[in-house]
């Protein structure tokens, strides 16, 4: 059993997180807990877009936080973990560009109801679309 309790801020059973605690529980019952050194993450999203010849041309990873909470430690140290192996995985194929893991950070949970950071650098919601939309980014690898 998982022995970080799930936070959910929400009640709403309309809301998309009601969805998720069925498969939350369930991990939290079935799997191995964090003092056996086990650990479960979810990634929220994988950006890409396909190339001319229908395979992978750009690629990101992207974590996204609500109420201004932060990545936790052993949480950064995977997704860093997978942001080096997709970078030396990447590096071998030229048709395809990596262009990193980043961090979204809400003050609350959107635009409409407080501040938004991109990799701890305050960011509109016209820049964001402009960065998920892999216009104006440095290659990574």
């Amino acid at each position: 059993m998982l022995t970080r309790t799930r936070q959910l801020r929400c009640n709403d059973i309309n809301c998309p997180h009601e969805k998720l605690k069925k498969f939350n529980d369930w991990t939290r019952d079935k799997l191995p807990n964090s003092y056996t050194g086990y650990r479960a993450y979810d990634l929220d999203w994988v950006f890409w877009q396909r190339g001319t010849s229908h395979n992978i041309e750009k690629i990101m990873m992207v974590e996204v936080k609500t109420f201004c909470s932060s990545v936790k430690p052993d949480q950064l140290k995977t997704y860093l973990f997978l942001d080096q192996c997709i970078k030396q995985y990447v590096s071998n194929f030229t048709e395809t560009k990596y262009y990193g893991f980043h961090v979204l950070v809400f003050e609350r949970t959107f635009f409409d109801d407080g501040k938004c950071w991109l990799n701890n650098k305050e960011i509109s919601e016209n820049d964001l679309i402009t960065f998920l939309s892999f216009q104006d980014l440095p290659r990574i690898n």
